[in-house]
């Protein structure tokens, strides 16, 4: 009887396989212009979460893609979670190649301008920021994307007219649009 109750013991207790928590990793793929695809290679998981170091940007795909703002390393995180835990790595990760964008707003005194970069021209500003400058942002009434790293010159002139109302210099540092001139 005493054998037949440590045999029930162990078929009971012992047939569970505990299995091990997740080996997680991951590799990413830049594409050169700051958008980034993520691929883990992680074994044991069932679920995954992704932070990708900037913005408190997250996502619950298995693999995903992010398009980084900035040029720069980013601190990449992912969680994979299976039956027996969670697992965690972080990596640095790297983006390149990210390009500015220079957003033109209406020179005071001025009903309406044509903005041009490197003498090609990108657009018309209205009158509807009378006292706007040249600003450096993603979005705006004549918009130039995807500069390349360096000194980019700018001239705007009345519409119809060619003498130039203003001019100036921006550059694209490491995917940022810095303001160095502007010349009324």
């Amino acid at each position: 009887m005493k054998k037949l109750l440590f045999i029930l013991l162990i078929a009971v207790t012992g047939c569970q396989q505990k299995l091990p928590p997740p080996e997680v990793d991951f590799t990413s793929v830049d594409d050169g212009k700051g958008f980034i695809q993520f691929t883990t290679t992680s074994m044991n998981a069932t679920s995954y979460t992704w932070d990708f170091g900037d913005k408190g940007v997250t996502s619950k795909e298995k693999n995903a893609n992010h398009a980084y703002s900035a040029n720069g390393v980013y601190q990449v995180k992912l969680d994979a979670t299976g039956p027996w835990g969670t697992t965690t790595v972080t990596k640095p990760v790297p983006v390149t190649g990210v390009r500015g964008s220079i957003m033109f707003w209406m020179p005071k005194g001025s009903n309406s301008v044509e903005v041009f970069v490197r003498d090609v021209r990108i657009g018309s500003v209205f009158n509807f920021f009378p006292n706007g400058v040249t600003y450096c942002g993603t979005v705006g009434c004549a918009l130039a994307n995807n500069l390349p790293e360096g000194d980019h010159p700018f001239t705007a002139r009345e519409t119809g007219s060619t003498e130039i109302k203003w001019s100036g210099v921006v550059s694209v540092v490491g995917g940022q649009c810095i303001k160095k001139a502007l010349t009324y």
